[in-house]
Order: C-alpha cells, then structure tokens, then sequence
C-alpha cells in the first residue's frame, strides 16, 4: 500500500494541498527493504530541512553551522543570506523556499572542519 498525496504550488512559494507522510519514519508496507535483521521499520534521524513545514530542525542546524567553523552573522554574510532569516531558522520558525536553497547551499559550500567526539 502506497500513500499518494496532491500537492500544488503556489504563488508564494509553499506547498497547499494535502501533506505528504513524514519522511523520517518508514512504513514497512511501502519500504520493506529497509528493514533491520528483526524486521522492525528503521528510524532515520529527523531532516534538517522539512518542506512540508518550511522550517529547519533548529539543533541540527547549528551543529551544522559549529562544524563548519560558521557564526550566524558570517554564515549570513558569506551565502548572501539575511541576518534575520538565519536566525528565524536558528529558532525553528519557517523560512521561505528561496531562503532555505540559499541556507542548504551555503552549507553545501564548506565542508565540515570539526569532527565530532564521540
């Protein structure tokens, strides 16, 4: 069994219409591929970005920008970014599709420079 759903867009940018299941769980109806060796649906970790809410995972985010040596402000400053809006992302609140490219993009631009201590 496979969800279907119907989204259109419009002119503002975000998505109207039904929204689609959350990607970060696996229905092991229509994934069954991705099982472990018990059989039970695999959990991914939650997306940075959601584009059904427009709005970034707010920890994620910042461990991003940490790992790439990135301030708010420089990170804004070096992707053309607004000062505002980084942090409107920083807190969780929604951003707009274009502000979103150009965040995902700047983080693009930079590979990570800490690595994590386990």
């Amino acid at each position: 069994m496979s969800a279907h759903f119907v989204a259109k867009r419009r002119t503002d940018g975000n998505w109207s219409g039904t929204v689609p299941p959350e990607p970060a769980v696996l229905d092991p109806d229509t994934a069954p591929h991705v099982l472990n060796s018990r059989s039970s649906p695999v959990r991914q970790a939650p997306l940075l970005w959601t584009p059904a809410t427009g709005r970034f995972d707010p920890s994620r985010l910042r461990l991003e920008l940490v790992l790439r040596e990135w301030t708010p402000e420089t990170f804004a400053v070096d992707t053309g970014c607004g000062r505002s809006s980084v942090y409107k992302a920083l807190q969780g609140q929604g951003v707009r599709d274009r502000t979103a490219i150009a965040i995902l993009r700047g983080l693009a631009q930079r590979e990570p420079r800490l690595a994590l201590l386990a």
